[in-house]
């Protein structure tokens, strides 16, 4: 006799938002049986998405063990002076916004994350167009991002729920060597702006191995 399996609905929900490299992992997630088995995946993040077009799940909806994870802010790091060739990103000229420009883009996640109940983990920035091709070199770029990403954590972990966690441990590479440009480009960046496909897997799995309580 036939018996159909009711697939198991997990409890906890796990909210993944932000712009493409959080719509990666999101993808990415769902490959692991182990999250799958505890946590409804649930995907806001909007591709491409500015500051200003984030999506939040309902506060009054979250419980406890529920995670959030936000994966966001590279878009706003710059002046989008950006065009693409092929299968490459490319920025015609460095125009950093400011450090006030950026805590501006970053308050209202403060403001939401001071309001929920659970744990949330906002992964840095990703470096971008680090070296990207001869003709687009520019100095202090690299040095502008890491700097921007030690305001980030600074500016997060002001909060109890919210632990910010350096995209660079997530991979499988040692600090050092990421710490090169070069290593960095050609190891993990395949379009100036993204990670390799695989590394979002790594990133997914190194989240759930160390840093989401399984119970």
């Amino acid at each position: 006799m036939r018996t159909d399996r009711v697939r198991h609905q997990p409890a906890r929900k796990c909210y993944i938002m932000g712009s493409s490299h959080a719509n990666k992992l999101y993808a990415q997630m769902q490959k692991i049986p182990q999250i799958l088995e505890t946590f409804e995946i649930i995907n806001f993040s909007v591709k491409g998405a500015t500051y200003d077009r984030i999506q939040y799940p309902n506060e009054n909806h979250l419980q406890p063990d529920d995670v959030i994870i936000l994966w966001a802010y590279g878009n706003d790091l710059m002046e989008k002076h950006v065009y693409r060739e092929g299968s490459k990103f490319h920025l015609r000229k460095f125009c950093p916004h400011s450090i006030s420009y950026l805590e501006n883009a970053w308050e209202e996640a403060y403001r939401y994350f001071s309001t929920v109940p659970c744990q949330v983990f906002v992964i840095d920035m990703v470096k971008r167009f680090v070296n990207c091709c001869p003709l687009h070199i520019y100095p202090g770029i690299d040095e502008f991002q890491r700097k921007a990403n030690v305001h980030l954590k600074t500016f997060f972990e002001t909060l109890s729920t919210v632990k910010v966690l350096n995209h660079m441990s997530l991979l499988p590479y040692g600090r050092r060597k990421l710490q090169r440009t070069f290593f960095y480009n050609h190891q993990c960046i395949v379009d100036n702006v993204h990670l390799k496909s695989a590394l979002y897997f790594r990133v997914a799995q190194k989240i759930w191995q160390k840093h989401i309580t399984h119970e």
